[in-house]
Formats: C-alpha cells, structure tokens, sequence
C-alpha cells in the first residue's frame, strides 16, 4: 500500500512543478511578444517617418535648384537674345566695318555685364571685335588654330545651329563660355535664281563668374553645395567644370540646364550631406521603448493575474478541506472524551467535579468552533455561485487572451509590410482611425447596430462606393456610425478596405484589453471578499472595524444570487469605526441575508439600511418574503428550531446570531408581517 502511494505523491508533486513553471513561462512570453509587437510598429513608423523626411529634404533642394536653372537658363537666353538682333543686322549689312560693329554692339551691350568678347567671324577668322581696344590683336585670328574652339566652330557651320561651348581658358587665363550664333548666310540674286552664299557667324565669350554668380551658384545661404557637368553642352556625359564633381556621386538632387544645342547637368546636395535620420526619430525610439516597456509590464500583469488568483484558490481549497477535516477529527475527540467522562462520573465524586470543569471549557472551545463551523457552512452554501463569478471572468480573461494571440499570429508578420505600404495620406487616416476607436466608449444594441447600418449603406451608395454593406458592418463595428465624411476619400481608395480591416482587427484587440481589465477587476473584488470573510482572528480581542465593509463583504459573496431576481436597496449612513468582532459579525450578517433569501425564494426586494440613532448603530436587513408567523416568532431564536424541511437547516444560525449579537452587548429585534420581515441588530458605538 505504501509504494502506490508514495508514487502517486511523486507524480502530484511533478505535475505541480510543470504547472508552477509554465504559470511563470507563459506571463514572460506573452509579454516578450507583446514588446516585440511595439518594437516593429516603432520600427514602421520610425521607416516611414525616415522616408517622408528624407523626400521632403530633397523637395525642399529641389525648388532651390530650380530656381537656380531657371536664372541660368534666362542668363543665357537673354544674352542669345541679343546675339539675334546682331546677327540680323550683319546679313542684310554684310559689309559692315568695325566702327559700325562698334557703335551698334555698343549700343546693344548697355546694361549687360560679364561679357569678355562680342565678335563676328567671317569664315573662320575674326573680322570684327568689340571692344577693340586691348583686342586689336586677335583681329584675323583664325579660330580653327584655337584646339579649345576648333571642334565648336566645326559643329556650327555643319549643324547651322546655336552651339555653347566650354567653359574654356583664354589666352589670359580666365574662364569663359563660348556661344556662336547659327551661320550667317547671304542671299543674292542672279537670273532670278536665288542662292545662299556662306558669310560667317557671330561669337559671344561671357565670363563664367558672372554668368554663375547671376544664377545665385556661388550663394551658401541656403546651405546647399552645387556641381555642373556637360562641358560642350554634351549633358551627362560631359565633364564636370564647376563645383566638387564628387557631388554627383553622392545621390544628388538634379535637373537638366537646357542650352540651344544640348545641355548641362546641375546637381545639388547639402552641406555635410544628407541627414541620415529624422530630426524626431531618436524620440520615436525612446518612446517606443518605453511604450514597449510599459507594455510588456502590463501584460505580464494581466496573464499573470488569473494564474495567481487560481493558485490562492487551490490553496484555500485545501485550507478548507483541511480545516474541515480537523473538524470531524475534533467533534469525534469531543464526542469520545465526553462518553469517556460519562462512563467514569458515578465512581468518583471529585473526578466528576473535575469532568464537569473540563467539559465547561470545551463548551466553551466547542461553541467558538460551532460559530466557526456554521460560518464555514453558511461559505459552503455561496461557494457554487463564488465559483461561478470567479469562473465567468476567468472565462472572458481566457477567450480575450485567445483573440489577442490569435491576432498576433494572423497579422505580426504582415505589420511592417502593411505599414510600409502606407503612403503619408493613408497614414494620417489610419491613425484617424484608431484615435476614433480608441475614443469610442459607447455599447449599442444589435437595433442600434441595424439602424446606423441601414444609414450608412444608402450614405455610402450615395457616393457610388462599392461593397457598402460590408463597409458598413465593418464600420459600425469598430464604432464610426457617425460624421464619415472625412473618412470618404479613404472608402473610395482601392486599399481603403484593407486599412479599414486592419483597424478592424486593432478595434477588436482594444476590446479584448478592456474585458481582460474589466474581468480581472471583477475577480479580484470577489476573491478579496471570501479572503475577508474566511479571515478568523484567534486573539480573541474587539478591534475597530466598519461594518458596512463587513455588510458589503457578505453582500459580495452573493452577488451571483442578486443579479438576476433579487432588487438591493442600500441606505447607509456614514459611521466611524467601532470595537467589535468583525468575524462574529459577518457570520450575523450571512445568516440574515441568507435566511431573507430563502423566505423569498431567491426572488424578490431585499432592503439593509445602516443608521445612528442615540450612540447607537442600527443594521435592519427587510425582505418582502411570505412573512414569520405569531405562533413561531417566540421560537426562532432558540437552538436546533428551524422551519426548514429536514437536510435543509440545523436551526442554529438564529441561536449564533443572538449569541454573538449578546457577545457585543446589543439586542436583536425581528417585525415581521405578511410581505415584509425586518431583523435590527442594534450596537453600542464604543471606540478606543
């Protein structure tokens, strides 16, 4: 017999380690994946608050360097404007002189700076140069000696087009761009045929410096670095002549400068370069930490919660089973020390003396145990309907938990990718609305629901919307019934549906927070109350204590009997603490409230009101129950009477109660008629 045992004891002690080791896995993992869920959400947002960022800096870059193109472009339009007029002028004059070209490029110059030469070339030879003075001698030079020019002056006479070249260096050293003018040809007519005879072209040398500096390149106000390539106006392929040509190396903003023939490439990038993060990505992190923190901290809490509390009720179990084994142990020690006194009481008178004392004392011990075993019974009677309101939360806790890991193993993964798809503007109505669902605290009725559903299908059909019934559930689900407006835009986006799914799936997470909190709260109020009640002080000494705490202690444990036929009116007024055995008095209060129940049938209007009345505390408990006759009101207050059918009463609530009520030195009064009972337990106010 003893190896099966000690086996069994074994296996029960192992099976109680696995169950103390998972309680304490289970609280950390949640509460880990929790965290991780916060992390990649700050991730997703910390991303897409990187790339709005990072496009805004290069909007911001590139409307600067527009502007910059748009002076360099006109630059140079307005100095090809000018060329036009000339150039007009020599095809219809081609014999034109020098003092001629000076007086007419002189007067065409006014206002113009950061031109180095304004020439015309007849063939490939200059023939006339403005200004003359300092230049007389590149007069006759021939261009095609020039290797910088040689290659822009094939191009024009081959294309006849407007060719910008360069920049190339002079002769004296300075940085200027070559512009020639389209070929002049001269038209004469012989026999009435018509033919063109190639005269030359006109060239424009402008300083690169004050071309540049007109554009606003030079300026750093705007902390921004530019670099031009396209030498020769051959673009992107050309090389760089102005500013670091590492720029283009670095991801820069750039625009295409458009030349006659051409162009060149403008490229810009910050100071220092480019920001690597957001200005309030570091701020994301921190929150997002210790919002994961908090968290983790809170659904430790939360699962861990209903798991502790099933552990202090195994254990009260067994303090109960336990106590109510020690119990019968002590009632059969009793029974048998008193038959044993019996036997032994005729043989001698001093022994019986001596019996007769000891017995006193164990009456005395065996009524405290009473009071303490009808206590324990009167527990037993609300143990089911205690079970009952432990289990319903623990219930509501559990199938929450479900939903939420349901929910993190359906979408966790999809997270960051739904969140990276979000543009700005999807963005901004997600987060719209989860602030509306995280502010809706307001239940409805399922004819509620079908009301506000039925508005906003004709609402949202009305606006040519597809799938307007399934948006509308999904609506008013998650609670937007009203003023959705602003939320028409997002429903007609083809992945409107989707992000409204997804808050959908948030809304419901919420809900399943808020009933893990609401049901915790409920259990621990009803395991508070029975740890109150089963609390025996064996000092055996009066202590202040407030009896309204003790009423609604008892009132507790029987809310499973109230909620549904039993209508509670409390009229208490306000006490101070009082001396008293508040563990005596609680079993006063469960015996009244029990007994009112069942002379109502657990269905009817049960009334307690608190007063003072002359230094004295006044608890009345009434119940509109069938009543106490006259005949069997003398009686209730005497040991092992009782109404009851047989099994149902042992008759000494009502003898505990006045024991107890005597004990406090207070009386107890009954009225009673047909409808209506009043027990008024009434105690002296003593305090230290």
């Amino acid at each position: 017999m003893l190896m099966p045992v000690k086996y069994q004891s074994k296996k029960t002690s192992w099976k109680n380690k696995n169950r103390q080791i998972r309680w304490f896995i289970t609280p950390l993992y949640m509460a880990a994946l929790a965290m991780l869920i916060v992390i990649a959400t700050t991730w997703a947002f910390e991303y897409s608050e990187k790339q709005r960022f990072d496009q805004q800096n290069r909007i911001t870059v590139l409307n600067q360097l527009s502007a910059i193109r748009a002076r360099l472009e006109a630059s140079i339009s307005s100095r090809l404007f000018l060329m036009r007029g000339l150039i007009a002028y020599v095809s219809v004059y081609p014999n034109i002189t020098q003092a001629e070209f000076t007086k007419t490029a002189e007067v065409a110059l006014t206002q113009q700076v950061g031109i180095q030469h304004l020439n015309l070339v007849q063939g490939t030879t200059i023939s006339h140069v403005y200004p003359l003075e300092g230049n007389e001698a590149i007069v006759g030079l021939d261009l095609m000696t020039i290797p910088n020019l040689r290659d822009a002056v094939q191009r024009t006479i081959k294309t006849e087009e407007t060719v910008v070249a360069g920049p190339i260096e002079l002769i004296d050293g300075a940085q200027v761009v070559f512009i020639s003018t389209p070929p002049i040809f001269i038209t004469s007519s012989q026999n009435t045929s018509e033919k063109r005879r190639y005269w030359g072209f006109g060239m424009l040398l402008v300083n690169q410096e004050n071309l540049f500096e007109e554009a606003g390149l030079p300026d750093s106000t705007n902390r921004l670095q530019y670099a031009l390539r396209g030498r020769d106006g051959q673009g992107i392929t050309g090389g760089s002549f102005f500013g670091n040509a590492n720029i283009f190396r670095h991801n820069p903003v750039t625009l295409s400068v458009s030349l006659p023939s051409g162009s060149w490439r403008l490229a810009a990038v910050p100071i220092g370069g480019w920001p690597t993060s957001s200005p309030i990505s570091k701020w994301l992190w921190i929150g997002g930490s210790m919002l994961a923190l908090m968290t983790g901290i809170l659904v430790f809490t939360v699962v861990n919660a209903p798991m502790q509390l099933q552990r202090a009720i195994n254990k009260a179990t067994i303090k109960l089973r336990q106590a109510n084994e020690e119990i019968q142990r002590l009632e059969q020690q009793r029974y048998e020390q008193l038959a044993e006194h019996s036997r032994t009481l005729e043989a001698k008178v001093a022994e019986r003396t001596q019996a007769l004392s000891q017995a006193l004392e164990n009456l005395k011990a065996t009524q405290q145990e009473l009071i303490h075993s009808e206590k324990m019974a009167a527990l037993g009677q609300v143990i089911a309907g205690v079970a009952h309101e432990i289990n319903t939360p623990m219930g509501a806790i559990r199938s929450s938990v479900e939903n939420i890991s349901s929910f993190l193993s359906q979408n966790l993964e999809q997270l960051p990718t739904f969140f990276q798809l979000l543009t700005p503007i999807h963005q901004r109505y997600f987060l719209h609305l989860l602030k509306k669902i995280i502010r809706q605290d307001t239940t409805l009725s399922s004819r509620e629901k079908r009301k506000y559903r039925r508005a906003l299908v004709h609402q949202l059909e009305q606006h040519s919307i597809e799938e307007s019934t399934v948006i509308a559930d999904t609506l008013v689900e998650i609670g937007i019934y009203e003023e959705i407006e602003t939320f028409l835009p997002l429903l007609k986006d083809p992945k409107g549906q989707i992000i409204l799914n997804m808050a959908y799936q948030f809304a419901s997470l919420q809900k399943s927070t808020q009933t893990i909190t609401t049901a915790s709260e409920r259990a621990t109020k009803v395991i508070f109350a029975l740890k109150n009640f089963a609390h025996y002080d064996p000092s055996g000494k009066k202590i202040e204590a407030n009896l309204i705490e003790g009423i609604e202690t008892v009132l507790t444990l029987y809310y499973n009997k109230f909620k549904n036929n039993i209508e509670l009116v409390r009229n208490y007024a306000e006490l101070p603490l009082i001396l008293c055995y508040p563990d005596e008095l609680n079993q006063v209060w469960i015996n009244l409230i029990h007994n009112a129940l069942q002379a109502m049938n657990d269905k009817g209007i049960l009334k307690i009101d608190v007063i003072w009345q002359d230094n004295q505390v006044v608890i009345s408990i009434t119940d509109n129950g069938s009543g106490i006759s006259d005949e069997v009101k003398p009686k209730i207050f005497e040991p092992f009477f009782t109404t009851k059918p047989t099994g149902e009463g042992s008759g000494l609530g009502l003898d505990i109660v006045k024991k107890i009520i005597d004990k406090h030195e207070g009386r107890i009064e009954v009225e009673s008629q047909s409808g209506q009972t009043t027990f008024s337990v009434f105690l002296q106010m003593t305090q230290n």
